[in-house]
């Protein structure tokens, strides 16, 4: 049991270190990065890279939203607009009438 645990805690750190070892090659695309990183007018450009993958990012969420709470509205208003149940009447018995016992 002691060994398996040993194990998985180097199988862990060795991820852990290729990963951040891999940290400089995933940084940036190779041409943007060189290309933009000397030029003090690329930071609109990158600037709009930016707003653009955000906005992208959260059009699912958003238009999921939307949809959810345009049923859940519809729902609502149609529990409200729903009559509410009356109680039945009681039928009124003539006084001194006695409804037979069910108890034997």
């Amino acid at each position: 049991m002691r060994d398996a645990k040993a194990v998985k805690l180097l199988l862990v750190l060795l991820v852990a270190a290729v990963v951040l070892s891999l940290g400089a090659t995933a940084q940036a695309c190779p041409t943007c990065a060189e290309g933009m990183s000397h030029d003090e007018n690329a930071a609109s450009l990158i600037r709009g890279y930016f707003w653009s993958i955000v906005f992208m990012m959260s059009m699912p969420f958003t238009v999921l939203t939307g949809i959810a709470s345009y049923f859940y509205l519809q729902v609502r208003r149609a529990r409200r607009l729903q009559p509410i149940p009356q109680p039945l009447p009681i039928a009124k018995l003539p006084p001194g009438l006695v409804l037979p016992s069910l108890r034997g």
